[in-house]
């Protein structure tokens, strides 16, 4: 895994200074000793060194802070609305269903 990250640092250099032909020529390379399919290549040659990337783990807490605060949403309207229901006295309830 080190390895393939140092040639990509390497590469990187060439890629970005290079033109059009060379680059072609210098992604061959990559995939040839790196075994990364080519688009996925080419993000890194292109992305390397300018500070890209994302931390692992930020989308899965983003998305538990989120589910935690719409929990607290729904609870809050919920007990709104069902609050008025069990306030109902018990003398309609049992007009409604009477007991069997």
């Amino acid at each position: 895994m080190n390895e393939r990250r140092a040639v990509i640092r390497i590469e990187a250099q060439r890629y970005r200074k290079a033109r059009k032909r060379e680059k072609g020529k210098i992604l061959d390379e990559v995939v040839a000793v790196t075994g990364y399919h080519r688009w996925y290549a080419v993000s890194l040659l292109r992305a390397r060194g300018k500070g890209v990337g994302v931390r692992r783990g930020s989308s899965r807490e983003s998305l538990l802070l989120a589910d935690g605060h719409i929990r607290k949403m729904m609870a809050a309207l919920l007990s709104r609305k069902i609050t008025p229901l069990c306030a109902v006295p018990s003398a309609t309830l049992a007009t409604i269903a009477p007991a069997s």
